[in-house]
């Protein structure tokens, strides 16, 4: 079985989250693994990071970002995966399979029609812009809207008037080799509470990070809205049931570059605002760097090229060494007893039903992410 073929069943997990439409859940939704609606908004940071001052990168972000952000109203944690290989050597970017433009699968359909057993693996394109991704997640879209400025005042006020776009000059943008963002809703997550979740950060929360070495899988699914509910059906009855018992399995967060339902919206007060990337390709951004020498003021949107691939994108954290066809094959006879291979099964139910599907994956550094959506926390 191919590479890709063992990581594509990890996709299917999003199914049963979509279902769950932003209806306004308790806190007792997230603690028993659920899948419930989440913080609305969903902001990424791409890093091109320097390999070798990947910690002096690491050590100055904490310091001079996430030590401001956390307090933030409405911030609700951060995640932070990275290519670059760890004391193990994952992920195994030399893998050559990752150096193809297309890889076997074993359902795909082109375009949601031909069976091809071929997807094009867009994420051998993005894999070589970034090494590191950074996410942000915030309760409402005006307290997403907000983020930088606030920011930027708090450094400010804590360091005589600095700007922070001057200090990121000196202390993060020599480190690496570009950087830009992009933003996202999230619709939906299956990640459950930590035990404690009070503390001193915003909202009189507990955002300490907490260090995650698992595989991180991001998967990018582009689905039309036309197919999408045959295809989150699908998902949620025979996918997503089987992943759900595996060992070590920690749950699922759905992002989306579309825009939500009205009623989706009112929750999250959602007022029109851009999703995906700006619509520019050299991103004006104070303080930037070019390979971390010459300063340019100006990012390189890599997210521009590939906005228009996908329209939704899964995170899911499993141990490296989990052998994920075998437990899945498993779990699939168990609730399907006599149907057989379970993909040859999902290649005639599910893929379908998607214009195109690849898999990306990550090694956790950290986490401080709450999966804790609009009305939750008091």
């Amino acid at each position: 079985m191919t590479f890709h073929a063992t990581f594509c069943r990890l996709a299917a997990i999003v199914a049963l989250g979509l279902m769950a439409i932003l209806a306004k859940p308790q806190l007792a939704a997230a603690q028993d693994a659920k899948f419930h609606s989440g913080p609305a908004v969903w902001i990424e940071e791409y890093w091109d990071v320097k390999p070798e001052k990947f910690g002096e990168f690491m050590t100055n972000y904490k310091r001079d970002v996430y030590e401001y952000v956390r307090k933030i109203p409405g911030y609700r944690g951060y995640n932070v995966i990275t290519t670059i290989p760890d004391a193990k050597g994952n992920p195994v970017a030399s893998n050559p399979k990752l150096q193809k433009n297309t890889s076997d699968h074993y359902g795909i359909h082109i375009n949601g029609e031909v069976l091809t057993k071929r997807l094009y693996d867009v994420g051998n394109l993005i894999r070589r812009t970034h090494n590191v991704v950074i996410t942000h997640s915030f309760q409402t879209w005006p307290e997403a809207d907000a983020f930088r400025k606030t920011y930027a005042k708090m450094w400010a006020d804590a360091h005589g008037g600095e700007d922070v776009n001057e200090h990121w000059a000196k202390a993060l943008f020599p480190l690496s080799n570009n950087f830009w963002e992009s933003r996202f809703r999230l619709d939906s997550t299956g990640e459950t509470l930590p035990k404690n979740i009070k503390g001193k950060d915003a909202d009189g929360l507990n955002l300490e990070p907490r260090v995650s070495n698992a595989m991180w899988g991001k998967e990018y699914f582009d689905v039309s809205e036309k197919e999408m509910k045959a295809f989150l059906e699908a998902y949620e009855s025979e996918t997503y049931q089987v992943m759900r018992p595996m060992p070590g399995y920690k749950g699922v967060t759905i992002v989306l570059n579309t825009p939500p339902t009205p009623e989706q919206a009112k929750i999250t007060r959602y007022n029109n605002q851009p999703l995906g990337t700006e619509d520019t390709f050299y991103m004006p951004w104070k303080g930037m760097m070019m390979d971390g020498e010459m300063r340019t003021n100006y990012a390189i949107n890599y997210s521009l090229l590939f906005n228009k691939t996908f329209t939704m994108i899964t995170y899911y954290q499993v141990p490296w060494d989990t052998k994920m066809l075998p437990l899945m094959q498993e779990n699939f006879d168990k609730q399907h007893p006599g149907v057989g291979d379970r993909l040859a099964y999902i290649t005639k139910k599910l893929f379908p039903h998607a214009r195109n599907h690849w898999d990306m994956m990550y090694t956790g550094v950290e986490t401080s992410f709450l999966p804790t959506g609009p009305g939750d926390v008091k």
